[in-house]
């Protein structure tokens, strides 16, 4: 479950910022997550919640902006990708290129 780490990261970069910027604590954080990414967005949330209990920004909210990647087909097809088994659909391939998708980035923090 590497959520728990991606918590913990989470949570060392709300801390940092609330310190650097004389702010008391973080009441919400929003996180952009790629499909790629492979996060779960319960398992981030309930990593999330647990590990910000014992500090003081325990209740938080966690919102997941979730991105897909783009594949470009041999056959000249570009579609969106929404699940991680993907296949043309114009072609039926399965070898398209993808791009982007695989973003894991803290984009928003809301503060006291």
């Amino acid at each position: 479950m590497h959520e728990l780490s991606i918590a913990q990261s989470m949570l060392e970069v709300i801390e940092s910022n609330v310190t650097e910027n004389g702010y008391t604590r973080c009441t919400a954080v929003t996180v952009r997550a790629g499909l790629l990414s492979a996060v779960d967005e319960e398992a981030l949330r309930f990593a999330f919640e647990t590990l910000s209990e014992q500090t003081a920004h325990s209740g938080s909210t966690l919102s997941v902006e979730r991105t897909f990647p783009t594949a470009k087909c041999d056959c000249g097809c570009s579609f969106k990708v929404t699940e991680m088994m993907y296949a043309c659909p114009d072609c039926g391939a399965v070898t398209a290129a993808l791009s982007g998708g695989d973003e894991l980035e803290v984009i928003k923090l809301e503060v006291e």
